[in-house]
């Protein structure tokens, strides 16, 4: 459904703001305000004079016939008023407004006034008598609604109603009365249809004077439009006693999910007024409630309180991953075209939100027209979010038809259009510049959904699309902005493949892309209850990052920036809770990630999801007087953010595949934070051992962040049994973040000696060359490093060393470290040594332990010349022909083949640090290590299943099956296999899904015959054998209820109710009618569109002709042939299938005669 109401300020034509909702599943309204006017006892009136600031944040929602573009109803908002009314005397409009009682209480009457003023003034009255009314009603039921268009009516028969007098003058105040006895009711200005063009008036003022049941009582007085708060914040919040005799008011802040009361107390009423001051209460979802102190057990009022925990406001952009998809569109404007208010900055900086993805740019709807102008709407928008501190990734993706041989807006653009693809991308980036920096790609390549390809989409022509597109995106906004930076990939879910599928040559990415995005999603589900996103981050995420970061490593990558631009869970399939504890988990492991993969910013997805599949706030709808339209997952985020946002991580103590986890982190003040939680598979109850000395004095931090002081305990700490995380705060216990590296240096220079090898050899005296860096959240100065050793093969010459400063990150190296290696020292013997850091920073003196071995051996060589080496061992025996990948510091350097025994080696000509990666059985299973140029011998242990799982056993549809609806679900047995079979591929047609691990999968299609089957993948990566195809048979039947042989789908999407036509007509006069037109797929209102042959050409070969029409979705046409018009026609091809928005082309061999298109049903 869908409802939008159009305001144009006077004087700025392009102002304009949209309330109302989307089409979609029944009563899911969308995008709406919505709001609800809660009348109090201490302010029964109520006014609204149409002043610009506020009035659209007071109206429910919007009713009438849609504007001519389909997007506006008739109402236009001028300077404090409303003028009602078009250019049509077929079109009405009626404002709607919602009002209720306090809680407890009703309404016993009282008056709604309406001051309308007729602008064509004079004899036009005569017919206003059914033009122009008030009316009041306890009930509202809205109409139908298409795309985006207003919803199309009302009960207004169930309003209680007074007319525009015909007798009176051009200003008149219209009057009706509140119903007794209700504790909601509407209000509904409107303006029907006149009987002739023209007929306008201004609402200039609406305004409420109710009476209440009970007269006495207490009103919660608070002074914000939304009811959320930091622990940060002086919360006051006043009471006003109305009527009666309180002298006390007594309240309580109970805990909105588990109803426990988590502070009470009594306030004294002085001048009518008492005071609860909040400011001190731990963060939280609770709900304040008030009664007269000598009345505790009646309820007089309540308000939401949403308390979040307080962020750290010094805090930059690039001190902070912490990020959402959108903004929380508090005025309820339809997502692209939301303009954000002070109310959304607020909430998405008390939350911890500095980084936010939007989609505005998108090429498609921003220039629809060849040559036309850009549409650069959203940059006000733009403004409002930089200027509130929330840094912007710009998605920019998709292609105008007019670019991709009318193919649809996700088929990338034809070479002839490159030129014009780059045009569009510097142009944004120049008009852009200051706003936005950061460029996203085409939107998931990896999804057959989101980038279409003729004839059909393959994984090797979406990889060649998206190397391609992200080429001429790169260069286009860098020259647009020589600061603009372009994130490559853009990939749906987290797929190490497909990562190195775009840095891999041919046409690698690497060099032409700032940074790398995917949307780290659980892994899609097909269950019982739906398909879509429904598991928790374990155990798939960690290693699934590590994957990634293991093709990061093995193409010299490692400092290239990521971004993980989309996450989160389909609502109608979990939980609050749910969504709420996994969106903290996944937060928290991104973070632990932190440096490993250089994450830049992890975004929730959605503030604004149109389908409400994933949205992170309540329905409109759904949220009162008194409520919040946060839901707990506002809390879960707000709280990591609180904690984590600006820290680095220090270690991950119980990782994957441990399903309890605990990791640790630094914050900015040097404290330790500790994290841990139960996973869904670990065996109750829960419980974590803290590597925190027993009494050392603890903050323990809930997941919605409530407080506590403990102290630690000697054993183990108990973990939520709901799967929640819990943190730990200890006061300035973390270490000193420093990363330090050893090269061996034995080349004569500053006191060393040797072969040059850089081998630790017997009988040299070898330096150790420190390269630290800095990667904690201070500089640090007078660093020194001493060295010890007790081992009897060497003596330490020179074992400290003065290393001077380093900033923050800062790398440093300064002199070597000098150790005699004894003659006698045997090969093979492994030196251990313990290198001591110590130095100067602002948070005080800083220490770090490092341990660390090096192993005597002679393995020749040239100086400056070194060789690594190794063997690759699968289940225990050496395995020949593995491709061994290494990597250095600088970049990639090569590759080997294993030998015959499994061998390999390669020589290596300068100091840096390398990294070698073998890749094993598809690339499914990853070993990469880091070395150092003194520890060179590197083997690779893989234990391996390599038996493909069985083909499945298909059971549902049988072969052969008819009549099936048009969702089809499809079942099969489970595949044995020895080391679990991890997921399965259904092939439908010539498309390939990935089915989960479900052995069912749901689908829906056209009618017309099917072909399945089925392969299954283990855990080791193998992919089995797919079964053998079955077919079925798919009937798709559209209701009809007035039984007219079109489907009322059809008519309501062309015609607005579903006995509009009876098919005998030709609404557009092109000669079709209705019913043909229906049975075609075309539009019925449109005299252009319509089932014809509109191409014809010969494309240079003898005999063969192009014939080209405009082919519809859902459709499948018979090209018929006769040698003249006499008849005879016999067909050419069947059952061919037609495609949305695009031309199909069918290739014939005729050298004369005539062509027909008929339907084939």
């Amino acid at each position: 459904m869908g409802g939008v109401l159009f305001f144009a300020f006077a004087g700025n034509a392009e102002t304009y703001y949209r309330i109302g909702c989307r089409s979609g599943a029944a009563d899911l309204y969308r995008n709406v305000r919505f709001h609800d006017n809660g009348l109090e006892l201490s302010s029964p009136a109520w006014v609204e004079d149409f002043s610009q600031d506020d009035g659209q944040r007071r109206l429910y929602t919007a009713a009438g016939d849609s504007h001519t573009d389909g997007f506006y109803a008739y109402a236009e908002w001028v300077t404090n008023s409303v003028m009602l009314g078009g250019t049509y005397n077929a079109n009405d409009v009626a404002l709607i407004w919602k009002f209720s009682a306090p809680p407890g209480n009703t309404f016993a009457g009282g008056t709604v006034e309406a001051d309308l003023t007729l602008l064509s003034g004079g004899a036009d009255k005569e017919d206003c008598g059914s033009v122009f009314s008030i009316g009041v009603s306890d009930s509202l039921e809205l109409g139908f609604a298409g795309n985006y268009s207003a919803f199309n009516g009302y009960n207004s028969i169930d309003f209680s109603r007074s007319w525009f007098s015909e007798a009176g003058a051009d200003s008149q105040t219209l009057s009706v009365n509140i119903p007794s006895g209700v504790s909601a009711f509407y209000v509904a200005v409107e303006r029907g249809i006149p009987p002739y063009l023209y007929k306008r008036a201004l609402l200039e003022e609406l305004r409420i004077n109710a009476q209440f049941t009970q007269a006495a009582g207490l009103t919660i007085e608070v002074d914000k439009t939304e009811p959320v708060w930091s622990t940060t914040d002086d919360l006051m919040i006043d009471v006003t006693a109305v009527s009666g005799t309180v002298s006390a008011v007594e309240w309580l802040l109970v805990d909105q999910f588990d109803g426990s009361v988590h502070a009470d107390g009594a306030e004294p009423v002085v001048g009518g007024v008492a005071t609860i001051d909040l400011s001190s209460q731990y963060a939280g979802f609770y709900r304040l409630e008030v009664a007269d102190h000598a009345d505790p057990l009646t309820l007089l009022d309540y308000q939401d309180v949403i308390i979040l925990r307080g962020q750290n406001p010094e805090l930059g952009v690039d001190d902070t991953i912490f990020g959402a998809f959108g903004f929380p569109a508090y005025m309820g404007t339809e997502g692209q075209r939301a303009e954000p208010v002070a109310e959304d900055i607020d909430l998405m900086r008390k939350m911890g939100i500095r980084w936010t993805v939007l989609t505005n740019a998108q090429w498609p709807w921003r220039q629809p027209v060849e040559n036309g102008p850009i549409d650069f709407y959203y940059i006000s928008m733009l403004e409002t979010l930089k200027a509130g501190g929330i840094e912007i990734i710009m998605t920019a993706d998709g292609c105008p038809k007019w670019a991709n041989n009318n193919a649809g807006n996700r088929y990338p653009p034809v070479p002839d259009y490159y030129d014009e693809y780059q045009a569009y991308h510097q142009t944004v980036a120049s008009t852009l510049t200051n706003l936005v920096t950061w460029y996203q790609a085409w939107n998931e390549p990896n999804n057959s959904n989101q980038i279409n390809l003729f004839p059909y989409y393959t994984r090797t022509g979406a990889v060649a699309a998206a190397k391609m597109l992200g080429r001429l995106q790169n260069e286009a906004v860098k020259l647009g902005n020589p600061d603009a930076k372009f994130i490559g990939g853009c990939l749906a879910g987290i797929y190490d493949s497909w990562f190195d599928d775009l840095l891999e040559a041919p046409d690698s990415m690497i060099g032409r892309q700032d940074a790398m995005s995917t949307h780290p999603y659980p892994v899609w589900q097909t269950t019982p209850n739906g398909t879509g996103h429904q598991t928790p981050p374990e155990p798939d995420l960690v290693p699934r990052l590590n994957a990634v970061k293991r093709v990061l490593d093995s193409y010299g990558q490692q400092s290239l920036p990521t971004f993980w631009t989309e996450f989160g869970w389909t609502r109608k399939l979990v939980t609050e809770e749910e969504y709420a504890r996994w969106t903290a988990r996944e937060l928290i492991i991104m973070m632990s990630f932190r440096r490993d993969l250089n994450v830049k910013c992890v975004n929730l997805f959605s503030f604004f999801d149109l389908k409400l599949d994933y949205n992170v706030l309540r329905r409109a709808q759904d949220v009162g007087a008194q409520q919040t339209r946060c839901t707990k997952v506002v809390g879960s985020f707000a709280t990591a953010s609180s904690l984590l946002a600006g820290a680095q991580p220090v270690a991950r103590l119980r990782d994957y595949p441990n399903p309890v986890r605990l990791y640790s982190f630094k914050n900015r003040a040097g404290d330790l934070v500790y994290t841990a939680w139960a996973t869904e598979d670990a065996q109750f109850p829960f419980s974590v051992e803290l590597p925190v000395a027993a009494g050392t004095p603890m903050l323990q931090v809930s997941m919605m962040g409530t407080e506590k002081r403990i102290v630690a305990p000697s054993g183990s700490v108990s973990l939520p049994a709901n799967h929640e995380p819990v943190y730990w705060v200890v006061s300035k216990a973390a270490p000193w973040l420093v990363d330090s590296q050893v090269v061996v240096v034995d080349d004569g220079r500053d006191g060393t000696s040797g072969d040059g090898y850089g081998d630790v050899e017997p009988g040299e005296r070898i330096g150790l060359e420190l390269r630290l860096e800095n990667l904690d959240l201070f500089g640090c100065s007078n660093i020194t490093a001493v060295l010890s050793s007790s081992d009897p093969y060497v003596t330490l010459v020179e074992p400290e060393l003065a290393m001077g400063s380093m900033a923050l990150d800062e790398s440093l190296t300064n002199g070597l470290l000098l150790v005699d290696v004894d003659g006698s020292a045997p090969l093979g013997h492994e030196v251990d040594f313990v290198l001591t850091l110590s130095g100067d920073s602002s948070e005080g003196p800083v220490v770090d332990t490092d341990e660390f071995t090096l192993k005597i051996k002679d393995m020749g060589g040239t100086p400056d010349t070194y060789l690594f080496q190794g063997v690759v061992h699968v289940n225990g025996e050496p395995e020949p022909g593995l491709t061994v990948s290494y990597s250095n510091s600088v970049g990639f350097v090569g590759q080997e083949i294993c030998d015959a025994n499994g061998a390999y080696s390669f020589m290596a000509k300068d100091d840096l640090f390398y990294y070698v990666s073998v890749t094993f059985q598809g690339g499914t299973v990853t070993t990469s290590r880091r070395i150092l140029s003194a520890d060179r011998e590197v083997n690779f242990y893989f234990s391996a299943d390599r038996t493909a799982p069985a083909a499945p056993i298909l059971q549902a549809p049988v072969d052969g099956q008819a009549g099936l609806g048009s969702s089809v679900g499809f079942e099969w047995t489970a595949s044995a296999d020895e080391s679990g079979v991890s997921g399965y591929h259904i092939r439908i047609d010539s498309m390939v899904y990935d089915a989960g691990s479900a052995t069912e999968f749901s689908k829906t299609l056209d009618a017309g015959e099917h072909r399945w089957q089925v392969r299954a993948i283990d855990e080791a990566g193998n992919i089995g054998e797919w079964s053998a195809f079955r077919s079925f048979d798919v009937v798709v039947v559209d209701p009809d209820v007035d039984g007219d042989a079109i489907a009322d789908e059809w008519e309501l999407q062309h015609f607005g109710w579903v006995s509009a036509v009876d098919g005998t007509g030709d609404s557009d006069g092109d000669g079709a009618s209705d019913y043909d037109e229906y049975r075609c797929g075309t539009d019925p209102r449109d005299p252009q569109s319509r089932l014809a042959i509109t191409g014809l050409f010969v494309p240079g070969r003898a005999g063969e002709l192009v014939l080209r029409w405009q082919g519809v979705a859902r459709r499948r046409y018979n090209l018929m042939f006769a040698p003249d018009l006499s008849g005879g026609w016999t067909p050419v091809l069947s059952g061919i299938y037609g495609a949305s928005d695009r031309s199909d082309t069918v290739r014939v061999d005729r050298v004369s005669g005539y062509f027909q298109l008929e339907v084939n049903d």
